[in-house]
Protein backbone atom coordinates (compact mmCIF):
# COMPACT_ATOMS: atom_id res chain seq x y z
CA UNK A 1 0.00 0.00 0.00
CA UNK A 2 1.38 3.39 -1.16
CA UNK A 3 1.80 5.71 1.65
CA UNK A 4 1.76 9.14 -0.05
CA UNK A 5 -1.32 9.11 -2.27
CA UNK A 6 -0.12 9.55 -6.29
CA UNK A 7 -2.20 10.21 -9.09
CA UNK A 8 -1.87 7.41 -12.15
CA UNK A 9 -3.29 8.94 -15.11
CA UNK A 10 -4.95 5.53 -17.47
CA UNK A 11 -5.37 5.37 -20.78
CA UNK A 12 -7.78 2.25 -21.83
CA UNK A 13 -9.28 2.37 -18.38
CA UNK A 14 -13.18 1.23 -19.61
CA UNK A 15 -11.76 -2.02 -21.04
CA UNK A 16 -12.02 -5.39 -19.93
CA UNK A 17 -8.00 -5.15 -18.76
CA UNK A 18 -8.61 -1.86 -17.90
CA UNK A 19 -11.15 -2.04 -15.19
CA UNK A 20 -9.14 -4.80 -13.59
CA UNK A 21 -5.85 -2.19 -13.36
CA UNK A 22 -8.00 1.09 -11.98
CA UNK A 23 -9.59 -0.99 -9.42
CA UNK A 24 -6.19 -2.20 -8.22
CA UNK A 25 -4.65 1.16 -8.57
CA UNK A 26 -7.39 2.52 -6.10
CA UNK A 27 -7.26 -0.69 -3.52
CA UNK A 28 -3.13 -0.25 -3.29
CA UNK A 29 -4.11 3.79 -2.17
CA UNK A 30 -3.40 5.40 -5.70
CA UNK A 31 -5.43 8.78 -7.26
CA UNK A 32 -6.59 7.55 -10.56
CA UNK A 33 -7.39 9.56 -13.63
CA UNK A 34 -9.31 7.41 -16.59
CA UNK A 35 -8.57 9.29 -19.57
CA UNK A 36 -11.50 8.53 -22.75
CA UNK A 37 -13.76 9.84 -25.64
CA UNK A 38 -16.52 8.12 -24.32
CA UNK A 39 -17.20 9.14 -20.84
CA UNK A 40 -21.00 7.36 -20.83
CA UNK A 41 -19.14 4.14 -21.13
CA UNK A 42 -17.22 5.14 -17.52
CA UNK A 43 -20.35 5.10 -15.15
CA UNK A 44 -19.37 2.16 -13.16
CA UNK A 45 -15.74 3.24 -13.27
CA UNK A 46 -16.86 7.00 -11.99
CA UNK A 47 -18.87 5.14 -8.90
CA UNK A 48 -15.36 3.61 -7.56
CA UNK A 49 -13.75 6.05 -5.28
CA UNK A 50 -10.64 7.92 -6.03
CA UNK A 51 -11.99 7.73 -9.78
CA UNK A 52 -11.62 11.02 -11.69
CA UNK A 53 -13.01 10.56 -15.43
CA UNK A 54 -11.52 12.96 -17.69
CA UNK A 55 -12.40 13.34 -21.89
CA UNK A 56 -10.00 13.70 -24.20
CA UNK A 57 -8.64 11.86 -27.03
CA UNK A 58 -5.33 9.97 -27.27
CA UNK A 59 -4.51 10.80 -30.72
CA UNK A 60 -4.36 14.36 -29.52
CA UNK A 61 -1.47 14.74 -27.38
CA UNK A 62 -2.40 18.27 -26.37
CA UNK A 63 -5.48 16.11 -24.61
CA UNK A 64 -2.89 13.96 -23.14
CA UNK A 65 -0.68 16.56 -21.70
CA UNK A 66 -3.60 18.42 -20.13
CA UNK A 67 -4.89 15.02 -18.98
CA UNK A 68 -1.30 14.47 -17.13
CA UNK A 69 -1.62 17.58 -14.97
CA UNK A 70 -0.04 16.54 -10.84
CA UNK A 71 0.38 12.81 -13.15
CA UNK A 72 3.09 11.11 -11.43
CA UNK A 73 2.79 8.30 -13.95
CA UNK A 74 1.02 6.89 -17.06
CA UNK A 75 -0.28 3.27 -17.81
CA UNK A 76 -1.01 2.99 -21.18
CA UNK A 77 -3.61 0.07 -21.76
CA UNK A 78 -5.25 0.52 -25.41
CA UNK A 79 -4.72 -2.04 -27.59
CA UNK A 80 -7.22 -3.87 -30.04
CA UNK A 81 -7.37 -8.14 -30.72
CA UNK A 82 -9.05 -7.54 -34.23
CA UNK A 83 -9.14 -4.51 -36.30
CA UNK A 84 -12.05 -2.79 -38.87
CA UNK A 85 -11.94 -0.09 -41.05
CA UNK A 86 -11.86 2.53 -38.76
CA UNK A 87 -9.27 1.32 -36.27
CA UNK A 88 -6.56 -0.72 -38.25
CA UNK A 89 -3.89 -2.50 -36.03
CA UNK A 90 -1.26 0.56 -37.55
CA UNK A 91 -3.67 3.50 -36.02
CA UNK A 92 -4.46 1.81 -32.33
CA UNK A 93 -1.26 -0.10 -31.53
CA UNK A 94 1.45 2.83 -33.05
CA UNK A 95 0.07 6.19 -33.89
CA UNK A 96 -2.00 6.01 -30.63
CA UNK A 97 1.13 4.93 -28.83
CA UNK A 98 3.25 7.98 -30.32
CA UNK A 99 0.47 10.19 -29.40
CA UNK A 100 0.11 9.32 -25.76
CA UNK A 101 4.11 9.30 -25.89
CA UNK A 102 4.13 12.88 -27.05
CA UNK A 103 1.37 14.31 -24.84
CA UNK A 104 3.09 12.56 -21.68
CA UNK A 105 6.79 14.48 -22.24
CA UNK A 106 5.08 17.22 -22.77
CA UNK A 107 3.60 17.09 -19.26
CA UNK A 108 6.54 16.26 -17.79
CA UNK A 109 5.89 12.84 -16.70
CA UNK A 110 8.39 10.55 -16.97
CA UNK A 111 7.24 7.20 -15.60
CA UNK A 112 5.20 5.22 -17.96
CA UNK A 113 3.89 1.50 -18.23
CA UNK A 114 2.96 0.07 -21.11
CA UNK A 115 0.69 -2.96 -22.49
CA UNK A 116 1.91 -4.99 -25.14
CA UNK A 117 1.38 -8.13 -25.67
CA UNK A 118 3.08 -11.84 -26.09
CA UNK A 119 5.06 -12.87 -29.05
CA UNK A 120 5.60 -9.04 -30.43
CA UNK A 121 8.83 -9.01 -31.81
CA UNK A 122 10.37 -7.66 -34.71
CA UNK A 123 9.33 -8.78 -38.25
CA UNK A 124 6.65 -10.98 -37.01
CA UNK A 125 4.48 -13.00 -38.77
CA UNK A 126 1.26 -11.53 -37.68
CA UNK A 127 0.19 -7.58 -38.62
CA UNK A 128 -1.01 -7.74 -34.76
CA UNK A 129 2.39 -8.28 -33.19
CA UNK A 130 4.38 -6.52 -36.10
CA UNK A 131 2.41 -3.12 -34.94
CA UNK A 132 2.97 -4.20 -31.33
CA UNK A 133 6.79 -4.41 -31.70
CA UNK A 134 6.04 -1.16 -33.38
CA UNK A 135 4.54 0.28 -30.33
CA UNK A 136 7.31 -0.80 -28.29
CA UNK A 137 10.18 0.48 -30.08
CA UNK A 138 8.26 4.31 -29.75
CA UNK A 139 8.50 3.26 -25.87
CA UNK A 140 11.95 2.31 -25.78
CA UNK A 141 13.12 5.62 -27.82
CA UNK A 142 10.93 7.81 -25.46
CA UNK A 143 13.31 8.57 -23.17
CA UNK A 144 10.44 7.91 -20.42
CA UNK A 145 11.39 5.42 -17.63
CA UNK A 146 9.47 2.77 -19.17
CA UNK A 147 8.34 -0.95 -18.67
CA UNK A 148 6.60 -2.86 -21.24
CA UNK A 149 4.66 -5.69 -20.27
CA UNK A 150 3.62 -8.85 -22.78
CA UNK A 151 0.86 -10.51 -21.44
CA UNK A 152 -0.28 -14.10 -23.17
CA UNK A 153 -4.16 -14.63 -23.41
CA UNK A 154 -5.85 -13.09 -20.38
CA UNK A 155 -9.11 -14.72 -18.59
CA UNK A 156 -11.23 -13.00 -16.01
CA UNK A 157 -14.87 -12.10 -15.88
CA UNK A 158 -15.69 -10.08 -19.61
CA UNK A 159 -13.12 -11.31 -20.94
CA UNK A 160 -13.13 -12.19 -25.24
CA UNK A 161 -11.66 -15.11 -25.40
CA UNK A 162 -13.27 -17.61 -22.77
CA UNK A 163 -16.93 -16.15 -22.87
CA UNK A 164 -16.87 -15.95 -26.99
CA UNK A 165 -15.78 -19.60 -27.18
CA UNK A 166 -18.18 -20.41 -24.24
CA UNK A 167 -20.86 -19.30 -26.25
CA UNK A 168 -20.41 -21.53 -28.79
CA UNK A 169 -19.85 -24.30 -26.57
CA UNK A 170 -23.30 -24.04 -24.71
CA UNK A 171 -27.21 -23.55 -25.76
CA UNK A 172 -28.25 -23.34 -28.24
CA UNK A 173 -25.29 -22.62 -30.45
CA UNK A 174 -23.88 -26.10 -29.19
CA UNK A 175 -27.28 -27.87 -30.78
CA UNK A 176 -27.18 -25.84 -34.24
CA UNK A 177 -23.61 -27.10 -34.49
CA UNK A 178 -24.51 -30.59 -33.13
CA UNK A 179 -22.09 -31.06 -30.60
CA UNK A 180 -19.54 -30.57 -32.77
CA UNK A 181 -16.53 -27.72 -32.64
CA UNK A 182 -13.51 -27.85 -34.70
CA UNK A 183 -9.44 -27.74 -33.25
CA UNK A 184 -7.81 -25.72 -35.72
CA UNK A 185 -4.88 -27.39 -37.02
CA UNK A 186 -5.16 -30.04 -34.51
CA UNK A 187 -6.11 -28.01 -31.74
CA UNK A 188 -2.27 -28.81 -30.76
CA UNK A 189 -1.25 -24.46 -30.32
CA UNK A 190 0.05 -23.44 -26.79
CA UNK A 191 -0.99 -20.91 -24.42
CA UNK A 192 -0.24 -20.22 -20.89
CA UNK A 193 -3.49 -17.83 -19.90
CA UNK A 194 -2.90 -15.42 -17.19
CA UNK A 195 -5.69 -14.45 -14.35
CA UNK A 196 -6.92 -10.59 -15.00
CA UNK A 197 -6.43 -10.04 -11.63
CA UNK A 198 -2.31 -11.46 -12.24
CA UNK A 199 -1.96 -8.60 -14.85
CA UNK A 200 -3.39 -5.85 -13.11
CA UNK A 201 -1.38 -6.80 -10.03
CA UNK A 202 1.55 -6.54 -11.99
CA UNK A 203 1.30 -2.94 -13.64
CA UNK A 204 0.76 -1.84 -10.41
CA UNK A 205 3.35 -3.19 -8.06
CA UNK A 206 5.80 -2.01 -11.08
CA UNK A 207 4.78 1.87 -10.03
CA UNK A 208 7.02 1.24 -7.09
CA UNK A 209 9.37 -1.06 -7.89
CA UNK A 210 12.22 0.99 -9.70
CA UNK A 211 14.25 -2.00 -10.99
CA UNK A 212 11.32 -2.39 -13.66
CA UNK A 213 11.97 0.56 -15.26
CA UNK A 214 13.81 -0.34 -18.70
CA UNK A 215 12.96 -3.88 -18.88
CA UNK A 216 10.47 -5.61 -20.56
CA UNK A 217 8.34 -8.62 -18.88
CA UNK A 218 6.04 -11.60 -19.98
CA UNK A 219 2.87 -12.29 -18.68
CA UNK A 220 1.58 -15.52 -18.16
CA UNK A 221 0.42 -18.40 -16.06
CA UNK A 222 2.51 -21.27 -14.89
CA UNK A 223 0.40 -23.75 -17.23
CA UNK A 224 1.26 -24.85 -20.91
CA UNK A 225 -2.47 -25.48 -22.12
CA UNK A 226 -3.05 -26.38 -26.05
CA UNK A 227 -6.00 -25.21 -27.19
CA UNK A 228 -7.11 -28.69 -27.08
CA UNK A 229 -6.99 -28.89 -23.34
CA UNK A 230 -8.95 -24.83 -22.88
CA UNK A 231 -11.68 -26.20 -24.98
CA UNK A 232 -11.59 -29.27 -22.41
CA UNK A 233 -11.66 -27.51 -19.59
CA UNK A 234 -14.66 -25.09 -20.93
CA UNK A 235 -16.50 -27.63 -21.53
CA UNK A 236 -15.95 -29.54 -18.29
CA UNK A 237 -16.50 -26.17 -16.73
CA UNK A 238 -19.61 -25.80 -18.24
CA UNK A 239 -20.67 -29.50 -17.06
CA UNK A 240 -20.78 -31.52 -20.15
CA UNK A 241 -18.82 -33.79 -21.90
CA UNK A 242 -15.91 -34.25 -24.46
CA UNK A 243 -14.72 -36.58 -27.30
CA UNK A 244 -11.71 -35.63 -29.19
CA UNK A 245 -10.98 -37.65 -32.93
CA UNK A 246 -8.19 -36.81 -35.51
CA UNK A 247 -9.89 -38.42 -38.51
CA UNK A 248 -13.67 -36.42 -38.08
CA UNK A 249 -15.47 -39.86 -38.78
CA UNK A 250 -17.81 -39.52 -35.98
CA UNK A 251 -18.46 -35.89 -37.20
CA UNK A 252 -19.12 -36.49 -40.39
CA UNK A 253 -21.61 -39.81 -39.46
CA UNK A 254 -23.50 -37.06 -36.95
CA UNK A 255 -23.92 -34.13 -39.93
CA UNK A 256 -25.14 -37.16 -42.16
CA UNK A 257 -27.32 -38.48 -39.84
CA UNK A 258 -29.10 -34.90 -38.98
CA UNK A 259 -29.19 -34.49 -42.78
CA UNK A 260 -30.94 -37.42 -43.37
CA UNK A 261 -33.79 -36.95 -40.63
CA UNK A 262 -34.01 -33.25 -42.20
CA UNK A 263 -34.65 -35.16 -45.23
CA UNK A 264 -37.28 -37.93 -44.34
CA UNK A 265 -40.06 -35.93 -43.89
CA UNK A 266 -39.54 -34.66 -47.33
CA UNK A 267 -39.53 -38.16 -48.71
CA UNK A 268 -42.53 -38.83 -46.30
CA UNK A 269 -44.24 -36.34 -48.21
CA UNK A 270 -43.38 -37.86 -51.66
CA UNK A 271 -44.22 -40.78 -51.01
CA UNK A 272 -47.68 -39.47 -49.68
CA UNK A 273 -48.39 -37.62 -52.86
CA UNK A 274 -47.32 -40.86 -54.98
CA UNK A 275 -49.17 -42.86 -53.39
CA UNK A 276 -46.54 -45.66 -52.51
CA UNK A 277 -48.80 -47.13 -49.95
CA UNK A 278 -48.76 -46.96 -46.07
CA UNK A 279 -46.43 -49.36 -44.85
CA UNK A 280 -43.25 -47.58 -46.89
CA UNK A 281 -44.90 -44.22 -45.29
CA UNK A 282 -44.99 -45.61 -41.47
CA UNK A 283 -41.48 -47.03 -41.98
CA UNK A 284 -39.67 -43.53 -43.40
CA UNK A 285 -41.86 -42.02 -40.11
CA UNK A 286 -40.19 -44.45 -37.50
CA UNK A 287 -36.49 -44.32 -38.98
CA UNK A 288 -37.12 -40.49 -38.84
CA UNK A 289 -38.49 -40.58 -35.47
CA UNK A 290 -35.88 -42.62 -33.76
CA UNK A 291 -33.16 -40.70 -35.56
CA UNK A 292 -34.43 -37.80 -34.42
CA UNK A 293 -34.16 -39.46 -30.47
CA UNK A 294 -30.80 -40.37 -31.24
CA UNK A 295 -29.60 -36.47 -32.20
CA UNK A 296 -31.03 -35.76 -29.23
CA UNK A 297 -29.45 -37.53 -27.46
CA UNK A 298 -25.93 -36.38 -28.12
CA UNK A 299 -24.45 -34.44 -25.44
CA UNK A 300 -20.94 -34.96 -25.60
CA UNK A 301 -19.25 -32.45 -28.18
CA UNK A 302 -16.49 -33.77 -30.36
CA UNK A 303 -13.79 -31.95 -31.19
CA UNK A 304 -12.35 -32.41 -34.47
CA UNK A 305 -9.48 -31.51 -36.12
CA UNK A 306 -9.89 -28.87 -39.41
CA UNK A 307 -5.96 -28.96 -41.17
CA UNK A 308 -4.57 -25.92 -40.93
CA UNK A 309 -4.95 -25.42 -44.82
CA UNK A 310 -8.75 -25.77 -44.52
CA UNK A 311 -8.81 -23.30 -41.25
CA UNK A 312 -7.13 -20.74 -43.56
CA UNK A 313 -9.82 -21.26 -46.43
CA UNK A 314 -12.93 -20.51 -43.84
CA UNK A 315 -10.90 -17.67 -41.88
CA UNK A 316 -10.78 -16.04 -45.27
CA UNK A 317 -14.00 -16.64 -46.53
CA UNK A 318 -15.12 -15.75 -42.81
CA UNK A 319 -13.34 -12.60 -40.99
CA UNK A 320 -15.53 -10.09 -42.25
CA UNK A 321 -18.55 -12.09 -40.54
CA UNK A 322 -18.85 -10.38 -37.03
CA UNK A 323 -21.06 -12.30 -33.94
CA UNK A 324 -20.72 -11.39 -30.27
CA UNK A 325 -18.62 -8.18 -30.76
CA UNK A 326 -15.71 -9.62 -33.00
CA UNK A 327 -15.33 -11.21 -36.13
CA UNK A 328 -16.06 -15.45 -36.40
CA UNK A 329 -11.85 -16.44 -37.42
CA UNK A 330 -9.71 -13.91 -39.03
CA UNK A 331 -6.43 -14.84 -41.33
CA UNK A 332 -4.22 -12.76 -38.58
CA UNK A 333 -5.87 -14.77 -36.04
CA UNK A 334 -4.75 -18.03 -37.83
CA UNK A 335 -1.33 -16.87 -37.58
CA UNK A 336 -1.03 -15.73 -34.33
CA UNK A 337 -2.48 -19.56 -33.19
CA UNK A 338 0.52 -21.25 -35.78
CA UNK A 339 3.18 -19.17 -33.47
CA UNK A 340 1.96 -20.08 -30.28
CA UNK A 341 1.54 -18.33 -26.88
CA UNK A 342 4.04 -19.23 -24.09
CA UNK A 343 6.60 -17.57 -22.69
CA UNK A 344 8.52 -17.44 -19.31
CA UNK A 345 6.70 -16.58 -16.23
CA UNK A 346 8.65 -17.31 -13.33
CA UNK A 347 10.62 -13.90 -14.00
CA UNK A 348 7.46 -11.13 -13.66
CA UNK A 349 6.18 -14.07 -10.85
CA UNK A 350 9.32 -13.15 -8.38
CA UNK A 351 9.89 -9.40 -9.49
CA UNK A 352 5.86 -8.84 -8.51
CA UNK A 353 5.40 -11.44 -6.50
CA UNK A 354 2.34 -12.77 -8.01
CA UNK A 355 0.09 -15.76 -6.91
CA UNK A 356 -0.79 -16.66 -10.33
CA UNK A 357 -4.14 -18.36 -10.54
CA UNK A 358 -4.78 -21.37 -12.52
CA UNK A 359 -7.01 -21.76 -15.53
CA UNK A 360 -10.04 -24.35 -14.53
CA UNK A 361 -10.20 -22.40 -11.17
CA UNK A 362 -10.05 -18.89 -12.31
CA UNK A 363 -13.00 -19.26 -15.14
CA UNK A 364 -15.08 -21.91 -12.95
CA UNK A 365 -15.85 -18.55 -11.11
CA UNK A 366 -17.58 -16.67 -13.76
CA UNK A 367 -18.37 -19.39 -16.32
CA UNK A 368 -19.44 -22.50 -14.61
CA UNK A 369 -22.09 -21.15 -11.91
CA UNK A 370 -23.94 -19.98 -15.37
CA UNK A 371 -23.90 -23.05 -17.64
CA UNK A 372 -22.76 -26.22 -14.75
Amino acid sequence: MVTTQRTILVTGGTGFVGESVVRELCGSGYSVRVMTRNVSRTQKLAQIEGVEIVEGDIYQPEDVALACREAQAVIHLVGILHQSFANPFEKVHVEATRSVIEGVKKAGVNRYIHMSALGTRMNARSQYHRTKWAGEEIVRTSGLEWTIFRPSLIFGPGDGFVNFLTKFLTYPLNVLSLYTFPRLGGGKSLFQPIAVENVAQAFVRALSHEDSIGRTYDLCGEEQLSLTEILQKIIETTGQRSEVENFPFRTIVRQGVWALSLCLPLIMVVTIYLSLGLPIELIFGLIWLGMVIIALRWKSIILFTLPWPMAFLLAALVQNVWIFGAPLLTVDNLIMLQDGNTGDHKIAQRAFELRLKSFQTGIQSYIGGNYA
